[in-house]
């Protein structure tokens, strides 16, 4: 699929004449940026979230609201609804692997001795937490250099999950960050990420 009528536009809002054409890849991260506000919206601003934690929540998401005007500016009606359709299909392709994912997670936070309703919290989280540093990485590989939003929206991100862990009293033992089988079930995540923009590709 040729995306160049939609990358193009963007590169220049980035001030750069060369970069990867004919790919997903220069806007990957407002596809990720906008699976972490699916999970957002339906899940984490729902939660219990208590003074640090609330406060980086509504940083998190007045940023991402600014972010996604900013970016929508740049297009007229007709390429907005093209992106969107694209957010709809990376969606759909990353719904199962989003679940096997999280149902990796909340097996892994079983053994620590954490309660069901618990353990869906904190997976669900871990996978906006992923998604916010996986938006921040791709920009950076793509572009060559750090976006201060992105940068704002993952760290606000991980601290939402380590404020509510904190609040929570978890065992102290507790470091889903570096669980071995956490992360292989991230990895697998990322693959499924750069999937689909190769499936793109090819189309």
């Amino acid at each position: 699929m040729n995306l160049n009528h939609l990358v193009i536009p963007y590169l220049k809002f980035q001030n750069r004449t060369k970069g990867k054409r004919d790919s997903c890849t220069p806007l990957l991260h407002i596809f990720l940026l906008d699976a972490a506000y699916q999970l957002y919206s339906s899940s984490i601003v729902k939660y219990d979230l208590r003074q640090k934690a609330k406060r980086a929540s509504n940083i998190w998401k007045n940023t991402y609201n600014l972010y996604n005007r900013q970016f929508f500016s740049i297009y007229d009606s007709n390429m907005q609804d093209e992106i969107i359709d694209l957010m709809d299909r990376f969606s759909e392709h990353m719904s199962l692997p989003l679940k096997n994912t999280k149902d990796a997670i909340k097996n892994q936070i079983q053994t620590f001795g954490i309660q069901d309703e618990e353990q869906d919290r904190l997976s669900t989280m871990l996978i906006f937490n992923i998604l916010s540093q996986e938006a921040n990485i791709a920009y950076e590989k793509v572009y060559r250099k750090t976006d201060k939003n992105l940068s704002i929206l993952e760290r606000n991100s991980t601290a939402i999950l380590q404020n509510y862990f904190w609040f929570k009293q978890f065992p102290v033992h507790v470091d889903p960050n570096t669980d071995k089988s956490i992360n292989e079930a991230v990895d697998v995540l990322s693959n499924e990420i750069i999937a689909f923009c190769e499936k793109l590709d090819k189309e």
